[in-house]
């Protein structure tokens, strides 16, 4: 089973340790852990540093599972993080005390920005608070299930797949 620790923006390297023959392993700029298998009991457990740009959005207490672990539910995130330079370049700020949920945002020019939202860790019906980051009445998408709803009372509500993951942004 492959999880997602982290999936965004690649620019210092910090220690991480791994856990109990946990395997880290980075997939072109995005990171997942693989645990041990039956065929592979001997997955090493050792201290190594991975590229981030920002330790406070990479890791969530338990694992965030993809919901497609196949080369197209990959391209779903690296599509998603070429889409929006804020991602790795953008300003961050936590959304909730627990860190789950946070605003990447970028201005591009005089008069565009680039803005979205990511929460890690969500089940079944999530109501996320946005009124920072987008006003009423803007209508925003979770990229990963397609679901597209509108901003109000500065919150909006997706259903969480089994990811738990909700990358929001924009309709265009």
């Amino acid at each position: 089973m492959i999880r997602v620790l982290a999936l965004l923006a690649l620019m210092s390297a910090i220690p991480v340790s791994a856990q109990s023959g946990v395997d880290w392993v980075a997939v072109d700029s995005v990171f997942v852990s693989r645990a041990p298998t039956p065929d592979r009991p001997d997955l090493p457990a050792e201290a190594f540093s991975v590229p981030i740009a920002d330790p406070t959005m990479l890791f969530v207490p338990g694992d965030v599972v993809l919901p497609d672990p196949t080369p197209e539910g990959w391209s779903a995130l690296i599509a998603f993080r070429d889409r929006h330079p804020a991602i790795a370049r953008g300003l961050h700020e936590r959304l909730d005390a627990a860190g789950y949920a946070f605003y990447r945002g970028l201005r591009l020019d005089r008069d565009s920005t680039d803005e979205v939202v990511i929460v890690a860790g969500a089940s079944g019906a999530t109501r996320i608070k946005v009124a920072s980051v987008f006003p009423d009445d803007t209508v925003v998408r979770e990229v990963l299930t397609g679901q597209i709803t509108m901003v109000s009372y500065g919150e909006v509500s997706f259903e969480a797949d089994d990811s738990g993951m909700l990358l929001i942004e924009v309709v265009q």
